[in-house]
């Protein structure tokens, strides 16, 4: 306790007297309600990757996924014997305006995750303003997720953009009722099925919070899930012919690589499921313990006076944990953590949204020279060995 004192009181003298070398950073933090410095962090994050990425590869081959992701979009189809559609759509896409070259791939990677954050900024600007918006993506960008991870161009890195996006036009949906969030909600969940199967946990997730939240009532009685489940069906029912006159193909893969689990093994999947995206999450956690410091007493406290709209992810958050574990267990399959990770963003923002106190300048400063730090630290050093 005496180390969190020390340290608040350093942080209350910094936002005092800011040292000179921060105040190029407090005019950025400044501009994050202006709308030009998410912008700013989110080129930021794509350059100095790519260099990473330039640097690492420079005398080696693209990642094996990324290649299949390439081969699926050579041709326009509706599914494959593998994965839903969607990551070769993106690729097709893609390549239709950039050359076939590993640096293009590269740079299809690092966009996806730059567009992954900037969905994210979408819901958490809804209940943070100013510094939080910022820390809320810095954390993230402490995850290997959005880097070593998205740069495996796949079924996986194709919902790191695609489950915030939905969760947000849910959101909307659920809040506002109105029939043009409900067709995105529904077009934006198919999308996400249309990524990967897996997705179904979210689709699932929605729909338990929407059942437990407070205002489950207005929402069920007005048009809103059944307008966002009748398009969600439209954008998907190609797909689901392609499924039907093909022998379901992609299913009979995944039964064949993941089912048949005995109990005994499908129990520690699930441990080691939870335990693995624990892991992914313990340099933002550590992180976030340094900046709330004494203050995390209050936890159970602003947890329980969280807004409607919070509540509502947090349900979310829990239904895309429980819902794998459970269905691993009950089916016998194995779970991985790698395809959990798209959705850890709702936890950050659960934890930066629902604090009810301002975070000094002092952290957040120290928090982008950190998130800045190792970066350069991976392009000069990691990325040449």
């Amino acid at each position: 306790m005496p180390f969190d004192f020390a340290l608040s009181a350093m942080a209350a003298r910094s936002d005092t007297a800011p040292a000179r070398w921060r105040k190029p950073f407090l005019i950025w933090l400044d501009g994050a309600d202006a709308g030009w410095t998410i912008p700013v962090i989110l080129l930021g994050f794509v350059g100095i990757w790519m260099v990473y990425l330039q640097v690492a590869y420079l005398s080696g081959d693209l990642h094996p996924d990324v290649l299949e992701t390439w081969s699926l979009g050579r041709t326009f189809a509706w599914g494959s014997s593998k994965h839903p559609p969607l990551m070769g759509w993106v690729a097709r896409a893609w390549t239709s305006v950039f050359p076939l070259s590993d640096w293009s791939f590269h740079l299809m990677a690092m966009t996806n995750s730059a567009a992954a954050l900037w969905a994210v900024d979408l819901i958490s600007c809804r209940f943070v303003r100013g510094d939080k918006r910022i820390v809320v993506l810095l954390l993230l960008m402490l995850l290997p997720t959005y880097q070593f991870q998205a740069q495996r161009f796949n079924a996986n890195a194709v919902l790191l953009a695609v489950w915030p996006l939905a969760t947000y036009c849910f959101l909307r949906s659920f809040e506002t009722r109105r029939w043009p969030w409900a067709a995105a909600a529904g077009a934006s969940a198919a999308l996400a099925m249309l990524g990967k199967y897996y997705s179904v946990f979210l689709l699932g997730s929605f729909a338990f919070s929407a059942l437990c939240h407070p205002q489950r009532r207005l929402y069920f009685t007005s048009l809103a899930p059944w307008v966002s489940i009748a398009v969600g069906l439209i954008v998907l029912l190609p797909h689901l012919h392609w499924l039907a006159t093909t022998g379901a193909m992609p299913f009979s893969y995944a039964i064949a690589a993941h089912a048949g689990r005995t109990f005994d093994s499908s129990l520690s999947e699930a441990l080691f499921f939870i335990l693995g995206l624990a892991a992914n999450m313990a340099i933002p956690a550590a992180t976030w313990v340094m900046i709330a410091g004494y203050r995390l007493r209050r936890f159970l406290h602003d947890a329980r006076s969280m807004s409607s709209g919070l509540r509502l992810l947090f349900l979310i958050a829990i239904g895309t944990i429980v819902f794998p574990v459970l269905t691993g267990i009950v089916l016998g399959t194995d779970v991985t953590p790698l395809w959990a990770v798209q959705g850890l963003f709702l936890f950050v923002i659960l934890v930066v949204g629902g604090a009810r106190y301002p975070i000094e300048r002092f952290y957040s400063v120290n928090l982008t020279v950190m998130v800045i730090g190792i970066a350069v630290i991976a392009t000069v050093i990691a990325a040449p060995i």
